[in-house]
């Protein structure tokens, strides 16, 4: 009996020995099998509804990829039980296929999505409305002198906005996204005028307009999630709108984080993020988790979270409209504080000098074609053409690229395409472009002269360079030209004098294509150039005035 019970350790290994090696010969799906799901807190007190909002807007520089929206159509159709929101701005619909734009058409009318309207162009509003605004939010910032404060775009942004949206979906949009979430009560006076119901931004206005701190733990989890899961009512004069907020740190991670960590780490922490959520809800209706997404590389987590959600009981997704429909917003907020999803103000597009010169510049050419509107002498198609332009001049991309606190690596380019724009706006109404449009926003490199005019120069233009008639001159050096030396300038009372010295004969070029060409600004030409007659579209370099002549040699 003895020796039996001393052989039973050793039985008791052996047989655990075999059983590891049975496990380690199992193929990969056997053993997937037996992993341990992840498991919800062990009863819910109440389901938690996730609003997953797919952002749609066209990235500020480069093209949309509707190549993504199409991978996520075709996840909602693998899995039937999952539901989103879609902010689809008039660009990126005209920009996505017609299949993708059909697809979501059927799935809006199953209710598997909705989509929210994007107002075209996106504008900044709450600056549109009124550039101070953004005092509130920025009271140390300095701002422009030429105020653009024009409440009737906004209304016409929203309004275009709300006639493309019926147009290609058939039906009224309920909700609307500002871009950027950039939001403020006014403009969501606008918005409930329009007949729109509800809207989004961040978690920092929201604890602006409430004057309440999100207290979050060294994790990032939500200690007083009851102010942020739950819509808030806002008053106008005559509507009211409802405000949704998104959770940022849960944003940020699927944006951000999720993409650079394994589906399965990334989904786990996601989830157990919900369950603590949902552990510390203790209000009556149920939390609405809102995060919206803007990152292509989100696709792969999307769908290893779908497939974690289809049959979870505890945590549903839910379109906004839905939500909004079932739990309706029975808190209030005052007043909505002025700001974006960006540090909850607007100091990503105004308070640097040279996005102030933008928006100045800006403001000149809305007020010249206003003052051009009410002339009497306007035409309908020229208004059109005018306006339309300066929908595209106020794009909130030129004012993220203008400034030190972004740089898009092409800045002179977009600084240049931003000027020619407003150009553009006073051509087409007939009217003189200020001197200013023609100088570079962005800072441009000194060029200094190696000598400055001494006095004045009356050189003989015969093809030779006598002693001492340049010597009075000024003259640059060509550094870093392959092919030029110096370039001589000079004048007297009558004529403007320029000579340029070559590193070898031209004559020696002949057969093949070369060109020089000097430009010249007067004031009252009219008409004018922004860049020369052949430019490196890498480089776009503007001279810094008007080119309204050329004297060239070829």
């Amino acid at each position: 009996m003895r020796k039996i019970l001393s052989l039973l350790p050793i039985y008791f290994l052996l047989i655990l020995l075999l059983f590891l090696l049975g496990c380690a010969g199992m193929p990969p799906a056997e053993r997937e099998v037996r992993r341990v799901p992840l498991k919800p807190p062990e009863v819910p007190k109440q389901i938690l509804y996730l609003a997953l909002v797919w952002n749609g807007e066209i990235p500020r520089a480069g093209e949309a990829n509707s190549q993504t929206i199409m991978n996520l159509l075709a996840l909602l159709e693998r899995y039937p039980q999952i539901k989103m929101t879609f902010n689809l701005s008039p660009e990126m619909i005209e920009y996505m296929n017609s299949g993708a734009v059909d697809i979501c058409r059927r799935l809006q009318g199953l209710g598997r999505i909705v989509v929210a309207m994007v107002p075209p162009g996106r504008p900044i509003l709450p600056l549109l409305y009124d550039i101070d605004l953004a005092s509130v939010s920025m009271p140390e910032a300095s701002l422009p002198t030429e105020k653009y404060r024009h409440p009737e775009d906004v209304r016409a942004r929203i309004m275009k906005g709300v006639s493309f949206y019926r147009k290609c979906f058939g039906e009224f949009p309920r909700g609307i996204w500002l871009p950027e979430g950039a939001v403020a009560q006014e403009v969501l006076e606008v918005v409930g005028d329009c007949r729109l119901q509800w809207m989004a931004s961040g978690e920092e206005v929201l604890e602006d307009s409430l004057n309440i701190e999100l207290t979050r733990n060294d994790q990032g989890r939500l200690l007083n999630p009851k102010f942020l899961y739950r819509p808030y009512l806002v008053s106008g004069k005559k509507r009211k709108v409802t405000m949704i907020f998104r959770d940022r740190i849960l944003s940020d991670r699927i944006n951000l984080v999720y993409p650079l960590v394994s589906g399965e780490e990334a989904v786990g922490d996601f989830m157990e993020r919900l369950y603590f959520i949902q552990q510390k809800w203790k209000e009556k209706s149920p939390p609405l988790v809102t995060i919206i997404i803007d990152n292509d590389e989100s696709i792969y987590f999307l769908s290893q979270l779908f497939n974690q959600l289809e049959e979870n009981t505890s945590i549903k997704t839910v379109t906004l409209q839905e939500y909004l429909e079932d739990y309706p917003a029975v808190v209030s907020i005052k007043k909505l504080w002025p700001g974006s999803l960006v540090n909850a103000n607007f100091d990503s597009w105004i308070g640097e000098e040279e996005e102030n010169i933008a928006w100045e510049l800006l403001a000149e050419a809305r007020l010249e074609l206003e003052n051009y509107k009410n002339s009497g002498r306007a035409k309908i198609e020229k208004l059109d053409q005018a306006f339309a332009t300066i929908l595209k001049a106020s794009d909130s991309k030129w004012f993220w690229w203008y400034g030190e606190d972004q740089n898009s690596g092409r800045d002179e380019i977009f600084d240049q395409e931003y000027r020619s724009l407003l150009i553009k706006v006073y051509q087409t109404i007939g009217s003189e472009p200020p001197g200013r449009l023609f100088q570079p926003i962005v800072a441009q490199k000194e060029f200094i002269p190696e000598r400055e005019i001494v006095d004045l120069v009356t050189p003989q233009i015969d093809g030779i360079i006598d002693e001492g008639e340049w010597d009075n001159a000024g003259y640059y050096r060509a550094e870093g030209s392959e092919i030029f030396d110096k370039i001589y300038y000079g004048y007297n009372r009558f004529n403007l004098y320029l000579r340029v010295d070559t590193k070898d004969l031209l004559a020696e070029r002949k057969g093949t294509e070369f060109f020089i060409g000097f430009y010249i600004g007067t004031s009252g030409a009219g008409k004018y150039n922004l860049s020369t007659r052949y430019v490196e579209p890498s480089i776009g370099r503007t001279l810094g005035f008007g080119l309204s002549n050329e004297v060239a040699i070829w």
